[in-house]
């Protein structure tokens, strides 16, 4: 074989090790509940359906960390120090997960009604 084509077929599988590895990484931050959510059937096709999630962060959340937070993709709702609320859409959960100042993120139970 070509050693150009050798060394290019390495790169290639090197990098594809390295994105996996990010992607697990960043999935990692999901609860398992969340997990099995997205890998379920229980959610639309569309990349657009907002997910309703709890967040924790490294730090107290301030006003420029909730920016960077929804400037991503995340409708933030209550916060509480380190934690906060927010609807995700599908396609931005990775994206979220990805900043470094987020440390977990969980599916948000659903609200039963009072009687």
């Amino acid at each position: 074989m070509n050693k150009r084509l050798i060394l290019a077929m390495m790169a290639m599988a090197v990098l594809v090790s390295f994105s996996c590895k990010k992607d697990s990484q960043m999935t990692s931050k999901f609860d398992p509940a969340l997990r099995h959510f997205l890998e379920s059937s229980q959610i639309e096709s569309s990349a657009e359906k907002s997910i309703p999630v709890i967040g924790t962060c490294s730090s107290e959340i301030t006003d420029s960390l909730r920016a960077v937070l929804e400037k991503t993709g995340a409708r933030v709702g209550a916060i509480s120090g380190k934690f906060f609320t927010a609807d995700i859409p599908k396609s931005k959960l990775k994206k979220i997960a990805s900043l470094t100042e987020v440390r977990y993120l969980q599916l948000a139970p659903k609200a039963k009604p009072t009687k």
